[in-house]
């Protein structure tokens, strides 16, 4: 009989192996669907141009083929360790189990090892099978090494997985409880992260989505599931030289801290635990109050945002979804339905937590949302309206620096947004401010704004050609292989390769001429989707095109210039419609005052309004568009008949410059409803 003291048992090892073997059976045959079998049959050995493509690209690493297997890998260890544990979870097993002649530490290592080999073997199985299909025609498609690559990432994934699981279980004496604990393990940082980052978005003023995001990322790198997802992206993609072998080691360390933490546990734990939701005592009070905690700051966090329509709403969901999670575990850990006398400690926590909201809601985070750097100690800004997911528009220019911090200054001076209903009405889009200074220290700030501060803001940036040359998307093409210019909602394509790089250079003319109001406003618009090449790319590969998009108006003159050279302006403004008529100015006020009383009279109602008729306007003739471009009339008033939300466009009211291009310059609804003006 083997000795107490032993640290290994090979009775439970060979026990364990064989009342799971058909679980390991299974995961084997799982994975070989998943990935081998699809290996077989879906790779056309004999398609010259499926190899070409696939040149230098092991497709066992691809997601294809990686992406089940570590769905498994991340799913298969929590099964396991419900089957495997069930000695600390059912008290009939817990007794039988503990009355052989068996010490805690062997039957716990003998357990482990006998559980990572059941998940162990199915992986390595296939892994192997791959190899050897690598040794063949397959060769062409998957190495040798990246097999062994594959085999690797799966056994990691399921050597930390298990970690996790492990010290869930042996914290529990309830197989539910621990599929709740161990979930909440691989999750809390970034529920956590998660809910303060949107409270800081909805009331901390100047706080930023892209802080949020790199919050939420930092959080998700040391996350065992995601990193070995991004890892195995990125094996794929890139080269093992991209894999962050750092964070890796460090998660395979605490794995191993987390197994030793499961034998302590289990060491220390009594038997009468087992059925039980905490296994210790002191943990009773630890559940309740985290999950309690989570409750509320996840429910408080996601619905933050409503506080600006209904501000009672966040607060009343909140208590009530916190009071029932809170009697719920109560009731759970005390294995009754009297626990209603425990109302104190609800109350003390519902006190705890508002405390802590208001702290977030009415404080300025230790100066935070005051804070402006002075100029001197910029080394270089990016300030910028939209999202960057990766290189930020970096520019060292004094110029662009000032501009920076004194944008940051004004909106800082207005009262800062403790945010009710209406509070946020006006506001338009949001401009980014992010500085690197001098010392390394980075500070990010986005402002909601409305629509004229932002046009004043953009109207002195866009007087410097560096800020438009890192800025704007049209210039991602600067220097590159034009392959293909669309101009889209017109189906025209300039595919000949020297037109397109003529068309480009008077976009590029053009943008660097005009100020932001011509740039931005014009009497039309057009969307212009320019396809360039990357350089250095496979011929093959559909990623080597770059795409920048970009709109076009009446105002881009030598883009206008070179569309009539080329025949193609009459396409583009063919769209315009066919019913005009001319008007000097003084008929066009004249028009304008007879339109707006119109709609005074008519009820301002869709049903009530009387669709106006060219024709009702005295001593207005009626001209086709070709004679309205040939004769280069001071105003036209033409009817597109476009539908917008909720309302249909009648007319335009527009001018035409002495080049024939045509602006905007007031519009009016079936309803009557209003007269837009655009004059600039």
């Amino acid at each position: 009989m083997t000795s107490r003291t032993s640290l290994f048992n090979t009775g439970i090892f060979k026990s364990t192996l064989k009342r799971n073997l058909w679980g390991s059976v299974l995961y084997a045959v799982l994975i070989f669907m998943s990935t081998t079998l699809v290996a077989l049959f879906s790779i056309d050995t004999d398609d010259e141009w499926y190899k070409i493509s696939r040149s230098g690209v092991s497709l066992i690493l691809s997601e294809q083929y990686l992406l089940l297997p570590m769905v498994m890998a991340f799913v298969v260890p929590s099964i396991v360790a419900l089957l495997v544990y069930r000695y600390v979870h059912s008290k009939k097993a817990s007794v039988f189990v503990h009355s052989l002649p068996v010490s805690r530490t062997a039957n716990y290592i003998s357990t482990v090892l006998a559980a990572l080999t059941l998940m162990a073997a199915p992986i390595v199985l296939n892994g192997l099978i791959m190899a050897v299909l690598s040794c063949t025609v397959y060769g062409e498609f998957f190495t040798l090494a990246s097999c062994f690559v594959w085999m690797g990432m799966n056994l990691a994934t399921v050597f930390m997985m298990f970690s996790v699981a492990s010290i869930s279980a042996m914290l529990t004496g309830n197989s539910f409880a621990t599929v709740a604990i161990n979930g909440l393990f691989h999750s809390v940082v970034l529920i956590l992260t998660g809910s303060f980052s949107t409270l800081m978005s909805t009331f901390l003023y100047g706080f930023s989505n892209e802080s949020a995001r790199e919050i939420l990322h930092k959080a998700q790198e040391w996350n065992m599931i995601y990193f070995m997802a991004e890892a195995a992206d990125n094996m794929n993609r890139k080269s093992a030289e991209t894999f962050g072998w750092g964070i890796f080691l460090w998660l395979m360390a605490l794995s191993a801290v987390f197994y030793v933490l499961a034998y302590c546990l289990y060491r220390k734990r009594r038997m009468e635990t087992a059925e039980d939701i905490a296994a210790f005592a002191c943990l009773n009070p630890i559940y309740k109050y985290v999950l309690t905690f989570l409750t509320a700051l996840g429910t408080f966090g996601l619905l933050s945002q409503q506080i600006y329509y209904h501000p009672m709403l966040p607060v009343t969901v909140t208590i009530i979804l916190s009071f029932i999670v809170y009697f719920a575990i109560e009731m759970m850990l005390k294995k009754s339905l009297k626990v209603w006398n425990k109302w104190k400690g609800y109350g003390a926590f519902l006190a705890a937590f508002a405390g802590l909201m208001c702290f977030v809601v009415f404080t300025s985070f230790f100066g935070y949302e005051t804070r402006v750097p002075e100029t001197q100690e910029v080394e270089k800004v990016a300030i910028y309206e939209y999202y960057y997911q990766d290189e930020k528009p970096w520019l060292s220019d004094s110029e662009i620096i000032e501009c920076a911090v004194e944008t940051q200054k004004k909106l800082t001076e207005k009262s800062r947004i403790v945010d009710f209903p209406g509070q946020k009405q006006g506001y338009f889009s949001g401009i980014n401010i992010r500085y690197m200074l001098k010392n390394g220290q980075e500070i990010i700030r986005r402002y909601d704004v409305t629509e004229n501060e932002l046009f004043e803001i953009n109207e002195e940036l866009y007087k410097s050609e560096t800020y438009k040359k890192r800025t704007l998307e049209l210039f991602a093409a600067e220097g590159k292989e034009i392959y293909e210019i669309y101009i889209a909602g017109h189906s025209m394509v300039i595919d000949d390769k020297e037109k397109a790089q003529e068309l480009f250079a008077a976009l590029k003319a053009d943008v660097l001429a005009l100020d932001y109001s011509e740039y931005s406003g014009g009497s039309w618009d057009a969307d212009v989707n320019i396809e360039y090449v990357e350089q250095g790319q496979n011929e093959y590969d559909e990623s080597r095109f770059g795409y920048a998009n970009m709109s076009i108006n009446s105002n881009f003159k030598n883009t206008m210039n070179w569309l009539r050279e080329n025949g193609i302006d009459k396409q583009l403004f063919q769209y315009l419609g066919d019913s005009f008529c001319v008007m000097t100015f003084d008929k066009w006020k004249k028009a304008s005052e007879y339109i707006e009383q119109k709609n005074q009279t008519t009820g301002a109602t869709s049903a009530a309004y009387k669709r106006l008729n060219i024709s009702d306007i005295p001593g207005i003739k009626v001209i086709t568009f070709a004679e309205a471009m040939e004769g280069l009339c001071d105003f036209v008033l033409y009817t597109p008949v476009r539908k917008i939300p909720d309302k249909e466009i009648s007319y335009y009211l527009c001018s035409v410059d002495a080049e024939g291009d045509i602006r905007i310059v007031a519009s009016f609804y079936d309803d009557g409803a209003d007269i837009m003006k655009y004059v600039k």
